[in-house]
């Protein structure tokens, strides 16, 4: 379960570290590109996530909040990614901007 927990944390850490990148980027493509990195990491941790509930018996209510967060940002960088590759003008890099 440790190796677990250190795997959570390096691929949710990471996911930030992607999202922080994408929010700098100077052009759609490097755009896109980050945001398709940081796609892959959220699901790795959605893995993780679900390894630690199945595997190791956690089933409290924060790791299924966690597993439905994590689901609900996949599915919305999959939409990103599709636009990216669909329209690829007027894509707006001011997503992450808070």
């Amino acid at each position: 379960m440790k190796v677990l927990g250190h795997q959570l944390l390096r691929s949710g850490t990471s996911v930030a570290a992607h999202a922080r990148e994408a929010s700098r980027t100077r052009s759609e493509s490097e755009f896109c590109s980050k945001v398709e990195g940081l796609l892959q990491e959220a699901d790795e941790s959605q893995l993780w996530l679900e390894l630690l509930r199945d595997d190791c018996g956690i089933a409290v209510e924060p790791l299924e909040n966690l597993l439905r967060e994590t689901d609900e940002l996949s599915q919305s960088l999959q939409l990103w990614l599709q636009n990216c590759e669909s329209e690829r003008s007027d894509f707006s890099i001011s997503v992450f901007s808070v």
